[in-house]
């Protein structure tokens, strides 16, 4: 979850809306998202990437996911590493995290 987070916010697809980041998540996976429930902006781009996966899903329970999906590991990541003294610490209620490059995946 946390990767596809990066990458999509590296990619400015997600604002701070969690339901529209768990329709881009489905289809990120090659799950059909719902595009009635994602801002219009998005939706060309987001059937877009559910076309070039779609033969790929993943786990199923992704299948189902839901703003909740996006919001636990958030949180669960932002107490590890408040508990931690981290540097740096997912903002509250934001999906934008600047400008970072995941290493080692």
């Amino acid at each position: 979850m946390i990767r596809f987070l990066f990458e999509a916010d590296q990619k400015q697809w997600l604002q701070k809306d969690q339901s529209d980041a768990a329709e881009i998540f489905k289809a990120w996976h090659g799950y059909k998202p719902e595009l009635t429930s994602v801002r219009p902006a998005l939706r060309e781009t987001i059937a877009r990437l559910f076309e070039q996966r779609k033969a790929k899903p993943g786990d199923p329970w992704i299948a189902r996911a839901d703003s909740d999906s996006i919001k636990r590991p958030l949180s669960v990541l932002r107490r590890k590493l408040t508990d931690a003294d981290a540097v740096w610490v997912p903002p509250l209620r934001d999906l934008k995290f600047g400008r970072f490059r995941l290493t080692g995946v």
